[in-house]
């Protein structure tokens, strides 16, 4: 949001540095996502068969989950968290300031800030046509740097509209966020599964489980999406 402002220099080596720290952590989100959004919810009791393979397909799930939660537990180390942290504050306090920043508006930056990764949005939107799951991802990235943007600078705005424009961005971005889910599991499912057939017999019921939602949503998400991106906005 503000890398207009910052030393570009600045920018490129925190985006980076803050980027490698978050995806230390980015498999264990996902496991967590996997079993309790996509596989907890199934239910194949009374299927005999494929409550046991069911059954099976929890459990390696859930061995995996393990693995990536203690492996996040190493990454989080309290005290390079710590450092991490202080070092940051301490290179954006030692920043130097000039005329113009010191005399720009801030709800006009704010605005214009917003108005340009609303654009991000829309040119997201316009490659996501056909519905390619990494382009859809893409769109989804989109909505989350938008979303960020508004939550960061809403104090600057009217709260009722900002409001009920965040609720709509949750949501849009909550389909776009399962649609990706589900993808990811498909090919997770894929590597998991490999030549044994009562694993893939399982990943095959789950996917089924789910494809209803995933088609109607991956039919309707574009049309959602679409007033965010070109209707009238709260800032």
């Amino acid at each position: 949001i503000f890398a207009p402002a910052l030393p570009a220099e600045f920018v490129s080596g925190w985006n980076a540095r803050l980027r490698d720290n978050a995806n230390a952590f980015g498999d264990a989100r996902d496991l967590d996502v996997l079993y309790t959004e996509l596989l907890a919810p199934v239910v194949a009791d009374e299927l005999a068969d494929d409550a046991r393979f069911h059954a099976r397909l929890l459990a390696f799930a859930a061995t995996r989950r393990e693995e990536a939660r203690l492996d996040a537990e190493h990454a989080l180390d309290a005290a390079a968290q710590g450092r991490l942290l202080l070092e940051l504050s301490a290179e954006l306090t030692r920043l130097q300031s000039n005329s113009l920043v010191a005399a720009a508006d801030l709800q006009t930056f704010a605005r214009l800030r917003l108005g340009r990764l609303r654009k991000r949005g829309r040119r997201a939107y316009k490659a996501a046509r056909e519905l390619a799951p990494t382009r859809l991802h893409a769109l989804r990235i989109a909505f989350k740097q938008l979303r960020y943007g508004i939550e960061f600078l809403a104090p600057l705005f009217p709260p009722k509209p900002i409001a009920r424009y965040q609720k709509k961005l949750v949501a849009a971005q909550g389909t776009l966020g399962f649609l990706q889910d589900l993808d990811i599991a498909r090919l997770r499912f894929a590597d998991w599964s490999g030549d044994d057939a009562d694993l893939r017999a399982a990943t095959f019921f789950v996917l089924g489980w789910h494809a209803p939602r995933y088609a109607s949503l991956r039919q309707s998400v574009l049309r959602d999406c679409k007033p965010l991106l070109w209707g009238t906005t709260p800032w």
